[in-house]
């Protein structure tokens, strides 16, 4: 119970702020709001900041639910309501917030890169597709990794960047995995959104500025050598 419940948490959560970062970035730049804040900070200033921004709205959201967890849990537990169906620990709620955290900031960065080149939220819709789509699968596949979160598939999609947040964090819920693999994946992690942050800024500082025809893949190409 408390897998599905957290693994649907993480994906709303992350779908749900990082899209909200795309947004935002649209919005201003839409309103030309955005040429105001680049005049007097720097570019990857401004994205950073918009994204530890929403990330810190989201961890509120979480903050909110963990006080009425907290209340539920203390009744259920006075009661004998769910004694011994709903198990939790303060390593899975550590866990969980490091996931929800590493999984928002890789997750946010593409969105921002995204929100960099288009001027619409139609457009938008369009590039952030296979965003989505990856992030989608880690909720397609719960039961492969259920019955075998010790398995080659399991072990080896939970170590992938796209997939990483939810399906090693549901490894952990289920059946703790090695001690390595939990580091190497969230190394796996932290490098990934490192490097999709350097991308992204260089995206994002020319991207913001331009208005009117969305840019194709040849022309970001473009700019990410250049810059």
């Amino acid at each position: 119970i408390t897998t599905f419940i957290f693994i649907m948490m993480l994906y709303m959560t992350i779908l749900l702020w990082g899209m909200a970062v795309q947004r935002s970035i649209i919005d201003e730049k839409n309103n030309r709001v955005i040429e105001v804040l680049l005049s007097s900070l720097k570019a990857f200033d401004l994205m950073a900041g918009k994204i530890v921004g929403v990330g810190a709205v989201g961890l509120t959201q979480y903050a909110i639910w963990a006080v009425f967890g907290i209340g539920l849990s203390a009744y259920a537990l006075s009661t004998g309501a769910f004694a011994g169906v709903v198990s939790l620990s303060p390593a899975v709620l550590g866990f969980f917030v490091l996931f929800y955290l590493l999984g928002f900031l890789f997750y946010a960065t593409l969105f921002a890169a995204v929100g960099a080149v288009c001027n619409s939220d139609q457009e938008a819709q369009q590039l952030q597709t296979p965003i989505v789509m990856c992030l989608a699968f880690t909720i397609v596949i719960p039961m492969a990794v259920m019955q075998s979160p010790e398995g080659t598939f399991a072990t080896v999609f939970s170590m992938i960047p796209f997939f990483a947040p939810i399906l090693m964090f549901m490894r952990i819920n289920i059946l703790m995995p090695p001690a390595w693999q939990i580091a190497l994946s969230i190394a796996i992690l932290v490098a990934s959104i490192y490097g999709a942050g350097l991308l992204t800024a260089k995206i994002f500082r020319v991207g913001i500025l331009m208005y009117g025809k969305r840019p194709d893949v040849r022309e970001i190409l473009k700019w990410l050598r250049r810059a």
